[in-house]
C-alpha cells in the first residue's frame, strides 16, 4: 500500500529582476510560478552573443521543521527532470541542465524576498529562514503561447483541425523519444505544449512528473511529489491502477483529451464537460470534424487502456493518415506517397525525387484515398524526420563562424597608437618639446641688485628712521622693551602697568603691587603670581571674568594680547606693539591732529608704511626704487618679500603681481623670462616655461599648439618629448599595453568560449541528427542495404542520399517481393522453460536477427544448424516485452499460440552513409522492441 504525505509548504525563495544567478544567468523576468519552483526568463552572455534561456528554481525547505528526507526526495525528483531533459534528445522536447549555488540567504517564509543586515522581514514580520543552497534547471527559452493560451484567446472556440493534427504528430514525435527511454510523461495537457512563435512548431514541456514506466524487466514505481502526484484531472486516467503504474497508453489518453479539447473546446478539467466528454464523440460538438479524427479521438480516449492504442507509433499512423489521406504510388520508384491534397506537375517523390505526376510512359498514376483504420496501421511512407535533418545537415556543413569581437577595433586603437614608439628617440635630450631647435636651459633666480622690470638700473633704498611719529609727526618716537617683572595692562590695554611697594605691619613688610595709573587696575603681586584685585575702567570686559583670579607674569601677558617691545610717543602717547623687526601695530593714542590714529587703529603696517606716515609722504613711495625706471618696491625684510608699487611702464607678466607681497627669488626668476616665477627649465627660443615639480617638470607656459592642452600637467622630460610629438607617455605606453594584453587573453578566452560553445552545439545537433536517423530507421523512412565486403566505403561515396549499410549479408532471395528490410544484427536465439514457477532462458542457436516489414526471420550460423531459418508473420505477435537475464536483454516475443521466444542481443552498430561520408548508428535492444511494436500492432 503506498501512503501519501502531506508535506510542509515549501519555501518559495525568489529572485529580484537584474539579479545574477551563478555570475552567468541575469534575471530579466518572472515567467510564473507553482507549487514546485518559479520559472524566469534570463539572459546569458557567451562573447558578443547574448543568448535567452529559461530558469526553473525549486522551492527550497532548508528550516529545521522539514525532514531530510523529504527535502532530499524534492531535490532528486528536480535533478531526474533535468537529467531527462538532457538524456531526452528531440526537436520538439528543450534542452535543459541541472545548477546549483552554495552561500547563506536570509529569505521571509512568506513573500519569499531575502535580506541582509536584519533577521525580521520588515514587511511581514516574520523570522528570516537560512538557505544555504538553491537549485535552478536551466532550459531552452521556448517563446510563443502553450495550446490553452491559444484556445482561451480564440474564445474557446475549437481550432483549425489540420493545424492541430500537425502539432499532435509532433507530440507524437516527442513522446516517442520519451517512450523509447522506459519512461512515461504522465502530465500531457494544452497547457503544456507550447507553440513556438518563429517556426511554429510544438515543444513539449513540464517533465516534473516523468517516470519510469512499469514494464517487463522491472522499473519501480515512486509516488512523487506534486500538488496531485497523478497528472491533471480530466486528463489523467481514472484508474487507481493506471495511475499507480503508468505506461505509453496513459500519455496517448492524455493526448485524446487534449485533441477533444482543442477541436471542441470543452474543458475536461470541468467535471460536467468531462461526463459529456466521456459520452459523446467530439463531433457532437463540432460537426465540422472529420470521421477519422473523430474516431481517432474516441479511440485514444477509452477508459480501459486495453482498447487505446498499444503505443504512440501506432497514433502517430493514423494521425498521419488523417492529415494526409491522399495516397499515391510513384511510377519512377514505387513510392506509396501520402499527402494532403491531389499532387500535381510540382509535387516531387520523397524517395528518388521526381515528380509523382509523371509516369515512366508519360500516364498519370491513380490515387486513392486511404480509408480510416480502428486500430493498428502500416508503416507510412512520409519521412517526418527529413526536413529538421536537412537543416541541421547543412548547419553542419556551414558551421558558425568566429563573431568579430568589440576588442578588435579597441585594439587596432591601440597598436595604431603603441606604433609610432618603435622609431622614437629624442638627441639631444634636454632639446625644448616646444620647439624642436633649443636646448632648455636652468634659471638661477638669484637676486642681482638690478630692477626686475627693466634690467637696467639698480634698486636704491631710502634711508628712512622711524624718529617721528605716524600719529602726530613729531620727533622723539622711540621703542621701549617690558621689564621681565612687569605686563600690559590685561584690563585696559593701553600700556605697561607700574610696580609699587607697599608696606604692612608698621613697615615692616612690604607688599609688590602693580598699578595701571590708566584704568585703576590693582595686582596683589606674590611669590611669581599677581592677584587682580580691583579695577574702575573695564573696556573689553576682562576685569569681570578675572577678578579674584592669579595668575603668573607670562599669563597676565598672554592675556593683554599686547606685544613686550612697543613705541611710545611722548607728545600724542600713541603706543605701537612691535611684534617683529619690520611691523607694528597701533595699540592707543591721546591726540589725533591728522586724523591719523582714528584711520589706523588696529592696523598692522610695515616700518616703511608707518614712516611714509610719519613725513606724509605717498603711499606708492616704497623702501626701494629702479635708479632707470622709477619703479617704486615695497621690500620686507622678515619674509623675503617685494611688493610693486608703481613704475612708469608695468610689463604685462608683471600687471598680475602688482600691490602683491612676491618672494624676492620669484621677482628674478620672472627677470630671466621664468614668467612663472618658480624654480625650472626654460626655452630661449620659444619661451616654454617648465616649473620643477619634484622629479617631474609642470608646463606653467608655452606657444606650442601641441603642448598647450597639457598645461599645468607635470611629467618627466621625455614624456615632455612624447607629448610633444603626439606619442603616449611612458606611464600610458604601459597602461596601452596592460591593455592590450588583458583584451589579447579576453579575446583569446572568447575564442576558446566560442570554439567550445560551437564544438557543444555541433555535437548536439550531430547527436539530435542521429536520434532523428534513428527514428527514421525505426519508422521505415531511411533505406537499409547490403553492401558486399568489396564494395566498402569506396562505391558508398558515389551512392547519393542518406541510407544505412549493414554489416551482414543475408541473400536477397529471402525477402519477398516489395518487402522491405527494417532490421538485421547478430543475436542468439532462446527458449524458455517453466520450473516450479519461474522461467528460465536457455540459447538454442546464434545466428543473425532479420526484421522486415512483413516478417521476423532468425537465419542460424551455428555449426549444426548453419543457415536454418525460423520466421513468424508480423501479426502473429501479440506483444512484445524486454527481460533481463543474468546480465543480457533479451526480447521476449509473445506469439498469438501463446508461445514465447527470446532473442538475446546486445547493441548493433550499423553504418550511416550521408552522402559519401560514413557514421557510426548505434541501435539498442530497446530501439528493436520499439520498431517490433510498431510494426505488430
Amino acid at each position: 500500500m503506498t501512503t501519501l504525505v502531506v508535506p510542509l509548504q515549501p519555501l518559495a525563495l525568489r529572485h529580484e529582476i537584474g539579479d545574477v544567478i551563478k555570475d552567468r544567468y541575469s534575471i530579466r523576468e518572472v515567467l510564473g510560478g507553482g507549487a514546485f519552483g518559479t520559472v524566469y526568463r534570463v539572459e546569458e552572455s557567451i562573447g558578443t552573443r547574448t543568448v535567452t534561456l529559461a530558469c526553473k528554481e525549486m522551492h527550497v525547505l532548508d528550516d529545521p521543521a522539514t525532514q531530510a528526507n523529504e527535502r532530499d526526495d524534492a531535490l532528486r525528483m528536480f535533478q531526474e527532470e533535468a537529467y531527462l531533459l538532457q538524456t531526452l534528445r528531440n526537436v520538439h522536447i528543450p534542452a535543459a541542465y541541472f545548477e546549483s549555488a552554495k552561500g547563506v540567504w536570509l529569505a521571509c517564509p512568506v513573500c519569499g524576498r531575502v535580506f541582509r543586515g536584519t533577521r525580521v522581514c520588515p514587511e511581514h514580520g516574520s523570522v528570516l529562514q537560512v538557505v544555504k543552497e538553491r537549485y535552478y534547471l536551466i532550459m531552452d527559452f521556448i517563446e510563443g503561447l502553450d495550446l490553452e493560451q491559444k484556445l482561451l484567446a480564440n474564445g474557446s472556440r475549437p481550432l483549425d483541425e489540420l493545424q492541430v493534427i500537425d502539432w499532435a504528430l509532433q507530440v507524437c514525435d516527442a513522446l516517442a523519444t520519451v517512450h523509447a527511454k522506459g519512461f512515461s510523461h504522465r502530465d500531457i495537457k494544452p497547457a503544456n505544449i507550447k507553440i513556438q512563435n518563429d517556426s511554429g512548431e510544438a515543444m513539449l514541456i513540464d517533465f516534473g512528473l516523468v517516470k519510469p514506466s512499469t514494464v517487463v524487466g522491472g522499473y519501480g514505481t515512486v509516488l512523487k511529489r506534486t500538488s496531485t502526484g497523478l497528472g491533471t484531472i480530466g486528463y489523467a486516467p481514472p484508474s487507481a491502477q493506471e495511475q499507480a503504474q503508468p505506461d505509453a497508453r496513459t500519455d496517448i489518453l492524455a493526448l485524446g483529451m487534449t485533441l477533444y479539447r482543442l477541436l471542441t473546446g470543452r474543458d475536461p478539467t470541468d467535471p460536467q464537460d468531462l461526463e459529456l466528454m466521456r459520452r459523446q464523440t467530439p463531433r457532437n460538438f463540432n460537426s465540422s470534424l472529420s470521421t477519422m479524427i473523430d474516431a481517432i479521438i474516441m479511440k485514444a480516449t477509452q477508459t480501459d487502456p486495453n482498447k487505446r492504442y498499444p503505443d504512440v507509433a501506432s497514433l502517430r499512423a493514423d494521425l498521419r493518415a488523417a492529415r494526409y489521406p491522399v495516397e499515391t504510388t510513384c511510377p519512377n520508384c514505387g513510392w506509396v506517397q501520402h499527402t494532403a491534397h491531389m499532387p500535381d506537375a510540382q509535387t516531387l517523390c520523397e524517395r528518388c525525387g521526381r515528380p509523382l505526376m509523371a509516369g515512366r510512359n508519360g500516364t498519370i498514376p491513380a490515387q486513392k484515398a486511404a480509408t480510416p483504420r480502428p486500430a493498428v496501421s502500416p508503416v507510412t511512407q512520409v519521412n517526418p524526420y527529413q526536413k529538421r535533418i536537412l537543416e541541421i545537415r547543412e548547419e553542419l556543413k556551414n558551421p558558425t563562424a568566429s563573431p568579430t569581437s568589440q576588442i578588435d577595433a579597441r585594439v587596432r586603437t591601440i597598436n595604431d597608437r603603441l606604433s609610432p614608439l618603435y622609431n622614437f628617440s629624442v638627441n639631444p635630450p634636454d632639446l625644448c618639446p616646444g620647439c624642436h631647435q633649443a636646448r632648455l636651459t636652468t634659471a638661477a633666480g638669484q637676486p642681482t641688485g638690478l630692477c626686475p622690470l627693466c634690467q637696467q638700473g639698480q634698486l636704491m633704498r631710502r634711508q628712512w628712521e622711524l624718529k617721528h611719529c605716524p600719529i602726530c609727526r613729531k620727533e622723539g618716537f622711540a621703542q621701549q622693551k617690558l621689564s621681565e617683572t612687569l605686563v600690559m595692562c590685561p584690563i585696559c590695554r593701553r600700556g605697561p602697568v607700574e610696580e609699587e611697594r607697599r608696606p604692612r605691619f608698621g613697615g615692616m613688610v612690604v607688599d609688590v603691587w602693580w598699578h595701571c595709573p590708566r584704568c585703576q587696575a590693582h595686582f596683589d603681586e606674590h611669590r611669581g603670581r599677581a592677584l587682580l584685585v580691583s579695577f574702575e575702567d573695564d573696556p573689553y570686559g576682562i576685569g569681570a571674568q578675572q577678578k579674584g583670579q592669579s595668575h603668573t607674569r607670562d599669563e597676565w601677558q598672554k592675556i593683554s594680547t599686547r606685544s613686550e617691545r612697543y613705541g611710545l610717543c611722548p607728545h600724542c602717547s600713541a603706543q605701537f606693539d612691535v611684534p617683529d623687526d619690520d611691523r607694528m601695530t597701533l595699540m592707543d593714542y591721546q591726540l589725533d591732529p591728522f586724523e591719523v590714529g582714528k584711520r589706523y587703529k588696529g592696523t598692522t603696517a610695515s616700518w616703511a608704511a608707518w614712516a611714509r606716515l610719519s613725513r606724509d609722504l605717498p603711499p606708492i613711495a616704497g623702501t626701494h626704487h629702479c635708479s632707470h625706471c622709477r619703479a617704486e618696491y615695497d621690500y620686507d625684510r622678515v619674509q623675503h618679500t617685494m611688493t610693486l608699487l608703481e613704475a612708469a611702464n608695468i610689463p604685462a607678466w608683471a600687471q598680475r603681481w602688482r600691490g602683491m607681497p612676491i618672494s624676492l627669488q620669484s621677482w628674478y626668476f620672472a627677470a630671466e623670462g621664468k614668467r612663472s616665477g618658480n624654480p625650472g627649465l626654460i626655452c630661449p627660443s620659444c619661451h616654454t616655461e617648465f616649473d620643477q615639480d619634484g622629479n617631474s617638470l609642470k608646463l606653467a607656459a608655452t606657444t606650442a599648439s601641441a603642448l598647450t592642452p597639457s598645461l599645468n600637467q607635470s611629467l618627466s622630460l621625455e614624456d615632455w618629448q612624447r607629448r610633444a610629438r603626439g606619442i603616449p607617455t611612458l606611464e600610458e605606453a604601459q597602461q596601452l599595453r596592460n591593455e592590450l594584453a588583458r583584451l589579447q587573453a579576453q579575446k583569446n578566452e572568447e575564442q576558446v568560449q566560442f570554439r567550445r560553445d560551437e564544438q557543444r552545439r555541433l555535437a548536439q545537433l550531430e547527436e539530435e541528427m542521429f536520434q532523428l536517423y534513428k527514428q527514421a530507421v525505426l519508422g521505415g523512412f531511411t533505406p537499409l542495404r547490403r553492401m558486399s565486403p568489396a564494395a566498402s566505403a569506396h562505391d558508398w561515396k558515389h551512392m547519393p542520399g542518406s541510407f544505412v549499410v549493414l554489416p551482414l549479408n543475408i541473400v536477397h532471395s529471402a525477402l519477398r517481393s516489395n518487402e522491405e528490410l527494417r532490421w538485421e544484427s547478430t543475436a542468439n536465439k532462446c527458449s524458455v522453460q517453466t520450473i516450479q514457477g519461474a522461467c528460465l532462458w536457455s540459447r538454442d542457436a546464434s545466428g543473425v536477427l532479420v526484421v522486415t516489414s512483413e516478417r521476423i526471420m532468425f537465419v542460424s550460423q551455428t555449426e549444426k544448424q548453419r543457415n536454418m531459418m525460423w520466421q513468424c508473420e508480423n501479426y502473429q505477435i501479440s506483444a512484445v516485452d524486454i527481460q533481463a537475464v543474468q546480465g543480457s536483454s533479451v526480447i521476449v516475443l509473445h506469439l498469438v499460440n501463446n508461445t514465447l521466444i527470446g532473442f538475446e542481443m546486445g547493441i548493433a552498430k550499423w553504418d550511416l552513409v550521408m552522402d559519401g561520408s560514413t557514421h557510426t548508428l548505434t541501435m539498442t535492444p530497446e530501439d528493436l522492441v520499439t520498431l517490433l511494436k510498431s510494426l505488430s500492432g
